[in-house]
């Protein structure tokens, strides 16, 4: 019986979940980071943004070491940091703080905390985090379009769902900067 469902998860063995353990469509609540993704999704992933919308912004968070550039991912944004991890005392602009309308391609892992660094279509880091959770935690508010492998979620935000969660980040975040204790 093992064998058969090891079969059947071709040709993601790298992140194959145990049937007895549960559905491997859940297996990102058990595990994540190495056990999940070594970038083994990223030719998958450029597949499929090249069959959306190719004029649409694409953002890109990717947990792997390899640079989703060298996969032939088209050029890209960064996801851009929950409202919730800015300061109260920076001002903030809507374009400075995600979501923003657009293609995104996320590795679970990032969604759900693993620590890592997301790097620019240059690979350059731009932020290293110990907890990406609370960084890319406004995905919460979306329901993925497609899984990519095992690896990434793909999220097609509209400009009517930026917006709102947006704004609703901003809410949290101004209610949580009046609950602040002054010593």
């Amino acid at each position: 019986l093992n064998f058969v469902s090891a079969l059947l998860f071709f040709p993601n063995f790298l992140s194959y979940f145990n049937p007895m353990a549960g559905s491997r469509d859940k297996a990102h609540w058990y595990f994540a980071d190495t056990n999940l993704d070594w970038g083994q999704d990223l030719f998958a992933a450029v597949r499929f943004v090249r069959q959306r919308e190719p004029d649409r912004p694409l953002y890109v968070a990717h947990w792997g070491s390899v640079p989703p550039r060298l996969a032939g991912m088209p050029e890209y944004e960064i996801p851009p940091v929950d409202a919730r991890q800015i300061p109260p005392e920076i001002v903030l602009s809507d374009s400075a703080v995600g979501p923003q309308p657009g293609l995104y391609v996320v590795s679970i892992c990032l969604v759900k905390g693993c620590p890592g660094t997301v790097v620019d279509f240059n690979n350059k880091p731009q932020y290293s985090l110990a907890n990406t959770y609370s960084y890319l935690q406004y995905f919460e508010h979306f329901e993925p379009i497609a899984t990519v492998g095992s690896s990434l979620w793909c999220y097609d935000i509209t400009p009517d769902q930026a917006y709102r969660v947006r704004s609703k980040l901003k809410n949290i975040r101004a209610q949580n900067a009046n609950n602040v204790v002054q010593l």
